[in-house]
């Protein structure tokens, strides 16, 4: 008999590398879920101090390491800076954090509720 692997999201962990934060979700989600299917649970990280950075690939910052999610990312990241949120502002807007929520967070909200 063999075994059924899944891929799924169980928690989220800072991006910084030298940092070890992690928090897992209330309940899995299936790999490759966007935002909009775990919005309930982003909310409660956000709220207690983690900054997101809704691209496709969800990026996640610590309590401590929040303000680094409005931090350039060229210098580290050269090949991926249409995902810096100083240099494109489109990207500046996806930050969802304790003192700004993104507008397609809040329509979208707007719509489940």
């Amino acid at each position: 008999m063999g075994r059924i692997q899944r891929r799924e999201i169980v928690g989220i962990r800072c991006e910084v590398r030298t940092c070890r934060a992690q928090d897992t979700l209330s309940s899995a989600l299936p790999y490759g879920a966007s935002w909009h299917d775990q919005v309930s649970q982003l909310e409660g990280l956000v709220a207690a101090g983690w900054s997101l950075v809704l691209t496709q690939q969800i990026r996640s910052y610590c309590p401590v390491h929040a303000a680094r999610a409005r931090e350039c990312t060229c210098r580290t990241h050269p090949t991926r800076r249409h995902l810096c949120v100083v240099h494109t502002g489109e990207v500046v807007a996806l930050v969802w954090d304790q003192a700004q929520t993104p507008v397609e967070v809040t329509d979208f909200l707007k719509v489940v509720s």
